[in-house]
């Protein structure tokens, strides 16, 4: 029984609302339009918040794998949400 409860948050961690995906999606289409410099900020800005390392980030970013705090953070660094009250539920 616990073996399935531990398989459930699991999955809960890579399900996301229709708002995270938005987010995240936001996220990765103004970062890809970015150039390295611009880039470089914005990795900076995200490991600067979240504490992740290098590898991390690049292995979300190419993934999509999101925890919720990490979406959040990518709505206050990503300029589309940064202004707007999106919160992640």
């Amino acid at each position: 029984m616990q073996q399935q409860s531990e398989n459930d948050t699991k999955m809960s961690d890579i399900t996301h609302s229709e708002t995270e995906n938005d987010i995240i999606i936001g996220f990765l289409n103004h970062y890809d339009l970015q150039n390295d410099t611009n880039k470089k900020i914005l990795r900076d800005a995200f490991l600067d918040e979240t504490g992740l390392s290098l590898n991390t980030f690049y292995y979300k970013l190419r993934k999509k794998n999101y925890k919720k705090k990490e979406v959040e953070v990518l709505a206050k660094i990503t300029p589309k949400f940064k202004n707007d009250d999106t919160k992640v539920l």
